[in-house]
């Protein structure tokens, strides 16, 4: 949206919208004939009688005409709420200057299409016209080649020499330097998108090579496939496509021969496409901006252009892009020169550099796409439960754009203004460009816990890296990539609640004036004993499970050594304490002996396969270890101090570490130090403690005793009841 945007992060905010003739559903309709003279008066479109007096005018055509000594286009405001302007494309010629009508029409007046492009390094070495005003607009060398190369497409693919087109372009049909209308373009994109008729995505101008050709033979070959496998024995039969006589005695063996010869080709046609010109379309920038995954969630219909001649169909593309992972290992492998170094997994991608990562990226934009639309259209609970399992919804504000933190913008504040249009709740942000990025970060964070949402804290917390730091509260997070680079997985905050430490009680949020907030929860112990033993089990992923056994062991025996010496002795059973480890480790998840396969035997085993090993190393990564006076375990942030305050906020899915802060003012205050694991403390039940809260009305206090639900054998927490109380973060 920014005219300066950078090449590394160029995408405009705004929805660039392609539309057919004004009123008009198709390119064909309204368009100009070349025979002028044989129409019917009451045949000619309004755009055919605007042109024809045009050139009328000039008895020249319109793209000969002399329009360099023009100046910049001016703007003039908009007249309505729901107005946007769009560009009137005159035809012309391959080569010949871009002109046009920019003109104000209101969203319910017109249909079109939109065009969903980047807009490249900022450099305005190109010109459109505008006609009536004899003045120019400065545009980018890959918008212009964007719209000439559509100019000439909707010519030649219907034969209308003379045929016009609209559009609506973020970077022409939006004034730049007014900051209000930009701030309301922006927040009326998400309609504009949402009601387009399609979306044309706009690659560049660069050759695909034989990228969108493989694309769509694979996709026809899955089509033959499933028609060859659907076909009824009533359906009509050649012989001679089949061989000889004996071999085609009835309809079934028919039937079998077929769906043979259709997988045969297909497996065929999968073991020759070029993983490598697959590989350079799937790491195309499209792919990694922030604005294109609202303009690519929202959009109805989708057609994907790229260079003079490549063009896709969404549907042809979603069918190839699911065989392709179906059949990986079908797929060819590249020349050993093409292969990455010090690669250990044993997958097609490895064949090509960056190749998993960039079909990763795609493949969860169109998981996304799928998803969303299953909800819109109500489609069966059982299909929605399939798409569940691989693509689980993404419902709050925060949870979008955590997930546009690692694309590519110019301004950090279009990750959370390119996520409203997505998100499914409300929270009243209204997209204000002249707000600094740490008032919009502050006011995200503020309404979202406001709401209820905690997926904020779990991504917040000191110390803030780099150019962060000192810029927000300890309870904001930040969005920038690198933010989360030496940060540990965070606990909470998904689609899917994954623990009930706080969630049992009614969140309570007081926002204050200032940079900082109030939330109540509940104090439950503090940091005693601290140790990171990442260094122990790095190793967890790779080399054999029965190998590791003594790396894990050896960490437990660590732990167990260190705490014998700190507290003198253990107060509880050592299997007991094994069990419990093993469970902080892992974050709670202890697969059961169902899980397992039938001939591991005891608990020793179980967490040396693999995805076990895996996720004991996501979990531990950037955590240590930890336990409190009381003799609870658990996993803290590796900037996490004795002394750290574990407190439960009311409604929030984990505990969270606080660290007390001096304001100079006598007021209590806190930092949060980030989420933790506390194990017994995660279910909900605060381990049978009573939480006295005072009352709202000023009345008497109010207490709640909660049924004991798993305790340490031999060892009771002391009965004193939990006091709920207010903490000010700043």
């Amino acid at each position: 949206m920014l005219s300066g945007e950078s090449d590394s992060y160029a995408q405009g905010p705004m929805a660039n919208v392609i539309s057919p003739v004004l009123g008009s559903s198709s390119l064909a309709e309204g368009a100009l004939q070349v025979d002028n003279d044989k129409e019917e008066p009451s045949a000619i479109s309004p755009r055919a009688k605007r042109l024809r007096k045009a050139q009328d005018s000039t008895n020249v055509p319109l793209y000969r005409a002399n329009l360099e000594s023009g100046a910049t286009y001016e703007y003039q405001p908009l007249n309505h709420e729901d107005s946007i302007r769009l560009l009137e494309i005159w035809p012309g010629p391959d080569g010949s200057p871009l002109i046009c009508d920019i003109v104000e029409m209101q969203r319910t007046e017109v249909r079109y299409d939109a065009l969903s492009y980047v807009w490249g390094p900022p450099i305005f070495t190109h010109k459109i016209f505008e006609r009536t005003s004899r003045c120019y607009v400065p545009i980018t060398k890959n918008l212009f080649c964007a719209l000439s190369s559509l100019r000439k497409h909707a010519e030649t693919s219907l034969q209308q020499p003379y045929h016009s087109m609209t559009v609506w372009v973020d970077a022409v049909c939006i004034d730049q330097a007014n900051i209000d209308e930009r701030n309301h373009q922006v927040k009326i994109m998400a309609s504009i998108f949402s009601k387009a008729s399609k979306v044309l995505v706009w690659l560049g101008s660069e050759e695909c090579g034989s990228a969108f050709t493989t694309l769509e033979q694979i996709a026809r070959g899955r089509k033959d496939l499933d028609d060859a496998h659907t076909r009824t024995t009533s359906s009509s039969w050649d012989n001679e496509d089949f061989g000889p006589e004996d071999l085609v005695k009835n309809d079934v063996l028919r039937i079998e021969l077929n769906v043979a010869d259709a997988t045969h080709t297909f497996r065929a046609m999968l073991q020759k496409c070029d993983i490598v010109d697959l590989g350079n379309l799937f790491a195309n920038p499209w792919f990694t901006r922030v604005w294109i995954l609202q303009e690519f969630l929202l959009a109805s219909t989708i057609d994907i252009c790229m260079g003079p001649t490549g063009f896709i169909s969404y549907d042809s593309f979603i069918s190839a892009l699911h065989e392709l992972k179906t059949h990986e290992r079908l797929l060819p492998r590249v020349p050993t020169s093409h292969w990455p170094r010090n690669t250990s997994t044993h997958t097609l991608f490895r064949y090509e550099h960056n190749y998993l990562r960039n079909f990763e990226t795609v493949d969860d934009m169109c998981q996304a796409r799928t998803m969303r639309h299953a909800h819109l259209h109500n489609r069966p609970s059982s299909y929605l439960r399939r798409q569940l399992i691989a693509a689980p919804p993404i419902r709050t504000l925060y949870q979008w754009c955590r997930m546009l933190v690692d694309r590519k913008c110019a301004d950090e504040r279009d990750k959370v203004y390119a996520a409203l249009g997505l998100a499914y709740d409300d929270l009243g942000i209204v997209p204000n460009y002249s707000l600094t990025v740490a008032d919009v970060l502050l006011e995200l964070t503020k309404r979202s816990l406001e709401a209820g949402d905690f997926s904020v804290l779990h991504d917040a917390g000191t110390p803030m890296l780099g150019s962060d730091q000192g810029l927000h509260p300890s309870f904001v997070p930040s969005l920038r990539p690198e933010s989360r680079q030496h940060r540990p997985r965070p606990l909470g905050g998904f689609d899917e609640p994954r623990y009930e430490a706080g969630r049992s009680r009614m969140s309570c949020i007081q926002s204050l004036e200032s940079s900082s907030i109030r939330i109540r929860g509940v104090k439950v112990a503090s940091v005693h004993y601290l140790n990171n033993f990442a260094e122990d089990i790095k190793d967890l992923t790779t080399g054999r499970g029965l190998g590791l056994k003594p790396q894990l062991l050896a960490a437990y025996n660590r732990i167990t050594s260190d705490l014998n010496a700190y507290y003198g002795h253990v107060d509880f059973p050592n299997d007991y304490f094994k069990l419990s480890f093993w469970q902080t480790v892992n974050v709670g998840f202890v697969p059961t002996r169902a899980d397992l396969p039938a001939y591991k035997k005891g608990l020793d085993f179980q967490f040396l396969d693999l995805p076990y090993r895996q996720n004991i190393a996501e979990c531990t990564k950037h955590r240590a270890f930890f336990m409190t006076e009381q003799g609870f375990i658990g996993l803290a942030p590796e900037w996490a101090q004795a002394g750290d305050e574990i407190v439960i906020f009311d409604g929030a899915e984990t505990p969270f570490l606080l660290r007390p802060k001096s304001t100079g003012t006598g007021e209590q205050a806190w930092i949060l130090v980030g989420d933790c694991y506390l194990d017994h403390w995660m279910l909900g039940d605060y381990c049978g403690c009573t939480i006295v809260s005072e009352s709202n009305s000023g009345g008497p206090a109010q207490s709640t005793t909660y049924p004991k639900g798993y305790t340490y054998p031999d060892h009771e927490i002391k009965e004193t009841p939990l006091q709920a109380q207010f903490f000010t973060l700043y």
